[in-house]
């Protein structure tokens, strides 16, 4: 009677009246795994269950079957590890970030050693091509500061020579020059040395310029050395402008062609032959009126009208070369009735 009961009793209200009635046959009434295994047990495996990412579920279950090889849901687990772990291994290894996941998520999983030694691979490899794309970066760098050098040494001569022919400059005081004149000469480091008495003020200043060229035996250092000199009478305008120095044309010609130059005499004579050819160009392409030009003795002489000053260039034997631009005492005379030309 007893069991016939029981058995309508677990037809009718199935496994919860089964377990009322008989609580010591848990094992035929399949009570389900959560109650066979331990409270701990179950919740390692739910962790598995419950991750939000692969790397949370692998790790999980990677702890459980170090933990517990002999726990309830260890073959379940294995085979979901043995299965799983190998693929996604082979997607993590393909960039530095998926090996960090799974070196992070398995340390010392399956292929943990293979994950670091190709994690160290990649970011060696990394390290080699930002040191060698910095090396690049360095290197275009440093050419594109060495043309920078030759460029303004080779510029030099020319640009304060075209400068100061500007008539604007000889017309008023010098602080109306144009700012970007005032900026060099009197702004630029270093300052300009200035004296002043009654008949005006004489300021002169020194000024340097390095630059790099490839000789017979490599790449050489090379320094033009200027002295900029310029003379104002007592309303402060403009008399007289001069550059010198030692072998100024031949420095130029070296910086402008990037190579050391053969420094003989000869040499030392075409690269002012070619100096004093740049600077009348310059006078023609500025459009002044001038007359004049290459004499017997080697140098150059220019009477421009507007401004009206003159422009010499000298060399002596020692190699000092001078480049002189000074306002006429004399102007030109003009035919009667000929208007002076606007200022």
């Amino acid at each position: 009677m007893t069991v016939v009961l029981r058995g309508r009793i677990a037809r009718r209200f199935g496994l919860s009246a089964c377990l009322a009635f008989v609580p010591l046959a848990l094992v035929g009434c399949n009570a389900g795994r959560a109650f066979v295994a331990s409270p701990s047990d179950y919740a390692d495996y739910r962790r598995v269950r419950l991750g939000a990412t692969i790397d949370e579920r692998l790790a999980a279950a990677w702890v459980y079957l170090k933990e517990r090889p002999e726990g309830r849901y260890a073959p379940r687990l294995r085979a979901y590890f043995n299965s799983a772990e190998p693929l996604y291994f082979k997607v993590r290894k393909q960039s530095a970030a998926g090996l960090e996941a799974y070196v992070s998520a398995l340390p010392d999983g399956p292929h943990a050693g293979a994950s670091l030694e190709e994690l160290m691979r990649v970011r060696n490899e990394s390290r080699r091509e930002a040191f060698s794309e910095r090396a690049t970066t360095a290197t275009l760098l440093r050419i594109e500061n060495e043309e920078h050098s030759r460029k303004a040494a080779a510029e030099l001569l020319e640009w304060w020579v075209a400068k100061m022919l500007t008539p604007a400059l000889w017309h008023g005081p010098f602080s109306a020059a144009p700012p970007e004149v005032l900026a060099r000469f009197r702004l630029a480091s270093p300052e300009p040395a200035c004296l002043s008495n009654e008949a005006g003020q004489r300021c002169t200043k020194g000024i340097e310029r390095m630059f790099r060229v490839r000789g017979p035996g490599g790449e050489v250092d090379q320094t033009l050395r200027v002295e900029l000199a310029l003379r104002l009478d007592s309303n402060y305008r403009l008399m007289e402008f001069r550059l010198s120095g030692v072998r100024l044309a031949l420095l130029a010609e070296e910086a402008a062609a990037g190579l050391l130059s053969n420094s003989d005499p000869e040499g030392a004579e075409a690269a002012w032959r070619a100096l004093l050819a740049r600077l009348s160009l310059g006078v023609l392409k500025a459009g002044l009126a001038c007359t004049g030009g290459e004499n017997a003795t080697g140098g150059l002489k220019l009477d421009c009208d507007e401004p009206a000053v003159t422009l010499t260039a000298s060399s002596d034997p020692s190699g000092n070369e001078t480049l002189l631009i000074e306002r006429r005492s004399d102007p030109p005379s003009r035919p009667p009735g000929e208007a002076p030309l606007e200022r």
